[in-house]
């Protein structure tokens, strides 16, 4: 889907600028609007009953958030976050009005099933495999949706990439410097370069 489609939907449709850790919306919010993103990052966290926050997620330029939340009209399960280093800017549309256009419902319904694939198989992954192994697809991942070619601006903290991939920061730690150790990335002044072999590995 066209990133014009959405400002084209109505004349109330509107271009919104969040500044870097600067709140979406909050989990639990009442969906309101359609958001979606133009340019940055945005993370996507939910709550637990001791009050830490987990990345569940990453919404990038192209993406809706929480289309679920949109479809169904129950609040928000997740915050979204302007991730820290990036300016975000997102398309936003009353979603009443969002949801006469029926190509756009037509989108967002394939995206959430595309989501549901994507959490289904992350969630078998973090069950399976190695956390290595889910380093390296995270990081492929964002090299992918991020980056240019196999070069990407490191956007996550450390915390963020631990909570990313399932892990401790103790670990992600030790995985980031034992994926270096091997060649497999590099890292330069706020910037990572992933190897062939790496981008073969996960």
């Amino acid at each position: 889907m066209r990133l014009t489609d959405l400002t084209e939907l109505c004349e109330w449709t509107q271009k919104r600028t969040f500044q870097a850790g600067q709140s979406v919306f909050l989990e639990g919010d009442s969906p309101k609007m359609v958001y979606q993103v133009v340019r940055g990052v945005v993370k996507l966290t939910c709550g637990s009953s001791a009050g830490r926050e987990m990345i569940v997620g990453l919404a990038c330029p192209g993406d809706f958030l929480d289309v679920v939340a949109i479809l169904d009209g129950r609040p928000y399960g997740v915050s979204a976050t302007a991730v820290l280093g990036n300016e975000v800017e997102v398309v936003v549309v009353p979603r009443e009005l969002a949801l006469r256009h029926v190509a756009l419902v037509q989108e967002l319904e394939r995206t959430s099933l595309k989501e549901l694939r994507h959490q289904r198989d992350w969630t078998v992954a973090m069950a399976l495999e190695r956390v290595e192994t889910r380093a390296l697809s995270a990081l492929n991942m964002l090299a992918r949706r991020l980056g240019e070619g196999n070069k990407m601006q490191l956007l996550l903290n450390r915390q963020e990439l631990a909570e990313l991939i399932g892990s401790t920061t103790e670990t992600a730690i030790r995985v980031l410097s034992q994926l270096r150790r091997q060649g497999l990335i590099k890292e330069d002044h706020g910037w990572m370069t992933l190897s062939e072999a790496a981008l073969m590995a996960a």
